[in-house]
This record gives structure tokens, C-alpha cells and sequence, in this order.
């Protein structure tokens, strides 16, 4: 019971931030018709030529008329098939440019965040930059479980590799490995916060600092639960080649009889937050340092 208890612990602690045009104006061309005007002749002997001229004329106004309402309908109905189809090639354009950019965003994402691997008893993260060797009597969670602890289904890892990246990358927190002591429980998890996920620029806002006051802060609201911690100063320190820091917790839960310690290695890898957290277990003697000299 208690084994399983320091694994429960290990999950409670991650840390959770959630709860932390212009329009254009088109002018419409109006055309005024032409008005005909002729003159009239007072001579009686030319009358006959004026009517005939301005009958000529009459005729020749009313063609010209007819001939503008052609072109003008000619021109609304080019016109129209010329916004339509602007229209048309604009929302295709529209269509294929943001299909366009939800494929660059869902590649960027895969891009930055890779699952590590477990062969025989050694875990290693190209993208983290870890390699943990398993002491006797660890066993790690397989893929499956590993999954399941994200609420994320097992036949992922059967389907399309893209499919599960896109889904790991909606994850706030992305599990990539667990290892437990079967004797003794004591546990070494190692996960990542995709800090983008919890918003827009988060990742701007939050460095290693921060992210431990957050972490105080989610502990501190563990004390309605019965338990109470202590900590350590927090601490710069080469870890597996690179800068972390480090800061120890311990925890104490009197209905229980229980107290246990984990140690936090924490450093910010792009948009994500590298974490290792190692507990100690009910029935070990309680030092971890064994399990830090199992990294490299």
C-alpha cells in the first residue's frame, strides 16, 4: 500500500498553471444619358429637311442608347463573374492558407517534443539530453502505461506516428518515463510541461524560477489534505551534463504514519520544462543518491 502510495505522491506534486480592418469603398460609375436637342428653323422652306434631320437623328439616339444598355449589362454581368470568381479563388486561397498553416503548426510542434525510448533496462531522451540506467529491481511502465497516465489510448501507438505527437502536443504535461523500486518503491519520473499548451506566450513568461514558485505553490495546497512539507533551498547544479536546478521537498502525512522526500531537477528546454523527480519510498532507507549516479 505504501509503495504504491509514493508513486501516488510523485504524480500529486507536477506542477499544473492552469488556475496560474479597412474597409475598401467602391465607386459605382453613373452614366448620364445624352440629350438630343436641335434647332428649329424659322424658314417654312427647310421645315421638311428639319424633320427628316431630327427624325434621322431620334433614330440614331435611340440606337445609341440600346447599344449602351448592351455594353453596361455586358459590363455588370463581366463584372459580376469577375468578383464572383475573385471571390471564389480568394476563399479557396483563404481555404488552403490556413490548412497550410494548421499543418506548420501541428509539424512545428512535433518538431520541438520526441518521445524517449527504454531498451533492456537504460531509458534515453534525444530530446532531453538523458540517459538513465535502471538499478536491479526497477521496473518501467511500458508504453501503454505511460499513455494512460495522460488519459491518452493505447492504439496511438499502433496508428500513424503523427497522430500521437499531435495529441502529446495538446498535453500540458507529457509523461516520458516512470521507474519504481519493486522492493522498496522508491520512483524516478520524467516528464516535460509544454508550457505553450497551457496558453499563447506562456513560454515568454515562465523560467525555471517561476516555475518553482508555482511548484511551491501546488504543494502548499496539499496541507488541506493532512500533509505538510519542508524544502530545501533551491540550488544551481550540473545534472547529466547541463544546468539544472535543484531543490528537495519532504513530505510528512501523519494519518499515515508516512513521510517520504523527492528531489526536483528542473531546467527549461525551449517552450518546454524538463523535470525529474526522484521519491524516495516507504521501504527504503531514503537516499536518492544512488539513483542520481544511475543518470548521464
Amino acid at each position: 500500500m505504501k509503495k504504491k502510495l509514493a508513486l501516488l505522491l510523485s504524480m500529486l506534486m507536477v506542477c499544473s498553471f492552469a488556475s496560474c480592418g479597412s474597409s475598401d469603398n467602391e465607386e459605382d460609375d453613373d452614366t448620364d444619358g445624352e440629350s438630343i436637342s436641335s434647332s428649329v428653323d424659322d424658314d417654312e422652306s427647310s421645315e421638311a429637311d428639319e424633320e427628316s434631320e431630327e427624325s434621322a437623328e431620334l433614330e440614331s439616339s435611340d440606337d445609341t442608347e440600346e447599344s449602351e444598355n448592351e455594353t453596361s449589362e455586358s459590363s455588370d454581368e463581366s463584372s459580376e463573374d469577375t468578383d464572383s470568381s475573385s471571390e471564389n479563388e480568394s476563399s479557396e486561397s483563404s481555404d488552403e492558407s490556413s490548412e497550410d498553416e494548421d499543418s506548420s503548426s501541428d509539424n512545428e510542434a512535433l518538431s520541438d517534443f520526441v518521445m524517449g525510448t527504454v531498451e533492456d533496462n537504460v531509458y534515453t531522451s534525444s530530446f532531453g539530453n538523458l540517459t538513465f540506467t535502471a538499478p536491479d529491481n526497477y521496473v518501467f511502465y511500458s508504453d501503454e502505461e505511460i499513455l494512460d497516465l495522460m488519459d491518452l489510448g493505447a492504439e496511438l501507438l499502433y496508428d500513424d506516428a503523427s497522430e500521437l505527437y499531435a495529441e502529446l502536443a495538446q498535453q500540458t504535461t507529457i509523461y516520458d518515463m516512470v521507474a519504481q523500486d519493486s522492493e522498496t518503491g522508491d520512483n524516478v519520473i520524467i516528464m516535460y510541461e509544454n508550457l505553450e499548451a497551457y496558453g499563447s506566450g506562456i513560454a515568454d513568461l515562465y523560467d525555471v524560477d517561476t516555475y518553482i514558485e508555482a511548484l511551491d505553490t501546488q504543494m502548499e495546497s496539499l496541507a488541506s489534505s493532512g500533509m505538510t512539507f519542508t524544502k530545501t533551498d533551491a540550488a544551481d547544479v550540473t545534472f547529466c551534463g547541463q544546468d539544472f536546478v535543484k531543490t528537495e521537498y519532504t513530505f510528512t502525512m501523519e494519518s499515515y504514519d508516512y513521510t517520504t522526500s523527492q528531489v526536483y531537477y528542473i531546467t527549461k528546454n525551449g517552450d518546454y520544462m524538463t523535470v525529474i523527480i526522484l521519491s524516495a519510498g516507504a521501504y527504503g532507507d531514503g537516499d536518492l543518491s544512488a539513483l542520481e549516479s544511475c543518470f548521464s
